[in-house]
């Protein structure tokens, strides 16, 4: 992401020579004053007359100028949060699904959110403006060469001194953009859960808890960016200080020498309006960098979270016919949940892993998909090991159907073909095989598939996965929100399909039990399998 810290940087250069052409006509117009006093004093109409013509063309052309500027200085803003806003997502895109699992997903949120529009805030817009104020010192110190090398020197060497303390204070002021950057991303975190789950929110009464902790998220945002800024004014107003002390004993020993010297009015005059006019820019240097320097840890904070672990993969795999879990020990990262499992599935078999709500079958699940690390054993597919298969040649091979799924707002066809038209001509009879016929392919789907029953979310998942034609579909507990009926049938299309299909459920329809080739039970940290149906039945646990 370091890349995108200077933003567009073709539109930088191009604003650039125009704020420097923006300050040059400006340092004609003070050099054309001088003149203009002297000529006054001296009586000389004619030449008063003729460079105040000079003058006004010098001010109309700068209109112009300044107008081009304010139009570059928007395309650059535009052009750099938009790269950088891309360059991100394509970052993020790049990333391997099990890196990306390992990740707070709310942390990527905020830094699409707040941390870029804080970046672009006190970054990309202060880049312009230490670029404006940079090119005015050049004018000036342009001007004071003309006049007296001594005064150059002097603003030179106070344009150092700016430098230097504007680098020491930085480092105060970045570390507490790191405490905002934290409780902002807390802050954006909590909103978006409250969003997500708002009908639970009400259907159960909690608004009063809800409210409560956004206040105190809330009121600690406002502190921690209270902070940032009483931070940067106590180190704006202590250099300010500083500086003015410096620049008002400078002015006054400068204007002392220039009338020593014998110089003219207008040369006085140009002497201390340029010095005044390097000054003042002098004085925005030390919190424009100080400001800049503390946000760029937005940066290496980005960088961290798309940082791409390397990958040790290399076998590609065209289909998934076995899959075998051997002694192998599952688990979140610092605690084991199921210990020395045994599974063995093969192409095409139907599988059922049923066990009560708790008791690891989604971790089966997530350590097959590579969300979760293996703790001990291995994990066959096609006797390879699971990690030297290819992200993308395994994921290819795998679709998966659950209760949340990734519904867009798009078209029932969108939906179903994610845009690809490989097996088109197949669609049709895929959405009979389902039972999603009475559905008009252009149907609009909206707020995460609100406007369809949770029959029809299931039956479209499932179409998805036929339509992709992935080798291994996983169900994962799609039947616990459906009536039986509905969940039977759609358990039965699914058994019918000439596919591996794995189903993960705390519930099993007795009708369709024998539709199974294997059983596994999971329950006392431990996966096995039930060769006799009947054990199932006779628990009367998970039937429906």
């Amino acid at each position: 992401m370091h890349k995108y810290r200077y933003g567009d940087k073709k539109a930088l250069v191009l604003l650039s020579g125009f704020l420097l052409m923006s300050a040059a006509i400006g340092g004609i117009s003070i050099y054309a004053l001088s003149f203009i006093t002297d000529y006054a004093v001296a009586g000389n109409v004619t030449k008063l007359v003729e460079i105040s013509k000079i003058l006004l063309i010098v001010i109309i052309f700068e209109l112009i100028v300044n107008m081009t500027g304010s139009y570059l200085k928007s395309v650059y803003m535009k052009n750099s949060m938009q790269n950088l806003r891309n360059g991100y997502v394509e970052r993020l895109f790049i990333l391997d699904i099990k890196n990306l699992s390992q990740t707070d997903e709310d942390k990527y949120l905020s830094h699409l959110s707040n941390d870029m529009d804080r970046y672009e805030e006190r970054f990309y817009l202060k880049l312009v403006e230490l670029i404006e104020v940079a090119t005015q010192i050049f004018v000036s110190m342009y001007l004071l060469a003309t006049i007296n090398n001594t005064l150059l020197f002097l603003a030179i060497a106070l344009l150092i001194f700016f430098v230097l303390i504007s680098k020491k204070t930085s480092k105060p002021v970045a570390k507490k953009e790191e405490i905002k950057s934290a409780s902002l991303q807390k802050y954006t975190n909590y909103i978006s859960e409250t969003l997500q789950g708002f009908f639970v929110i009400k259907q159960n009464n909690l608004e009063k808890t809800r409210i409560k902790k956004f206040k105190n998220l809330a009121q600690q945002v406002q502190k921690d960016n209270y902070e940032v800024d009483k931070k940067a004014t106590q180190i704006d107003a202590l250099n300010s200080f500083i500086q003015t002390l410096i620049i008002f004993t400078l002015v006054f020993a400068g204007l002392y020498f220039a009338k020593k010297a014998g110089m003219s009015l207008g040369t006085t005059l140009l002497a201390g309006t340029a010095f005044s006019q390097s000054i003042w820019p002098m004085q925005r240097i030390t919190p424009y960098i100080s400001q800049m320097a503390g946000i760029s840890v937005v940066l290496k904070e980005f960088e961290k979270h798309l940082d791409e672990k390397p990958s040790m993969a290399s076998q590609e795999i065209k289909t998934i016919e076995t899959i075998r879990f051997k002694e192998a020990s599952l688990g979140y990262k610092d605690e084991i949940i199921l210990k020395n499992i045994n599974i063995e599935i093969n192409e095409n078999e139907k599988v059922l892993i049923v066990g009560s709500s708790g008791a690891g079958k989604s971790t089966v699940l997530k350590t097959l998909r590579r969300q979760l690390p293996l703790h001990g054993g291995s994990i066959l597919i096609n006797n390879l090991d699971l990690n030297t298969i290819t992200a993308n040649s395994y994921y290819r091979q795998l679709s998966v159907v659950d209760q949340i799924g990734f519904i867009f707002n798009g078209s029932l066809k969108d939906n179903i073909t994610l845009y690809k038209d490989d097996n088109y001509t197949n669609l049709n009879e895929i959405l009979k095989s389902v039972g999603l016929f009475d559905l008009n392919l252009d149907y609009k789907l909206k707020n995460n598939g609100s406007n369809i029953s949770g029959g029809q979310r299931a039956r479209l998942l499932l179409a998805r996965a036929l339509y992709l034609d992935t080798s291994l579909i996983i169900c994962d507990e799609i039947f616990a929100s459906l009536d039986k009926d509905v969940g039977q049938a759609i358990e039965r299309q699914i058994l019918l399909i000439n596919k591996t299909i794995i189903n993960v459920s705390h519930i099993i329809f007795d009708e369709n039990i024998k539709l199974y080739d294997k059983i596994y039970l999971v329950e006392n940290n431990q996966v096995r399998l039930v060769d006799n149906f009947q054990e199932i039945k006779a628990s009367g646990l998970f039937l429906k």
